[in-house]
């Protein structure tokens, strides 16, 4: 039977592992947290599907990010879909924020425990070169 706060604590650990992947530069780590019909949808590109979720992951990486710090704000839902509302921070070498901003991720369950099925954040910085 259902349990919110099961699926609460699933969730946590899965988000956790998603940290630490990060941390580890492990994009493929990354992307198993996330269903086979999952979509990111980061912004100022397309949404990515499954097969492209590891090769923005590194992309992110690439770019400098070395670690993300999520922080769930709200978890609501049933046993077949949960709508997660947070706020993430990306940081480079030696703790420097680089982005904070908001996030909603849907999770499904799949493969024994919860992954993430959608996902959409967006940075909460003034863009570049706004007033």
């Amino acid at each position: 039977s259902f349990s919110m706060d099961d699926a609460r604590t699933r969730i946590n650990a899965e988000n956790a592992k998603f940290m630490e992947s990060i941390k580890r530069g492990d994009s493929a780590g990354v992307a198993a947290i996330y269903t086979q019909d999952a979509l990111v949808m980061p912004s100022n590109m397309e949404g990515v599907r499954k097969d492209g979720i590891a090769s923005l992951m590194g992309s992110l990486m690439r770019m400098g990010v070395k670690e993300i710090k999520l922080s769930t704000e709200d978890l609501t839902g049933n046993q077949d879909l949960i709508a997660e509302t947070g706020k993430y921070e990306m940081f480079a070498d030696g703790q420097k924020s680089i982005d904070k901003g908001k996030y909603i991720v849907v999770w499904k369950p799949a493969d024994g425990t919860w992954k993430m099925y959608r996902d959409i954040f967006n940075s909460s910085l003034p863009a570049a070169g706004s007033k």
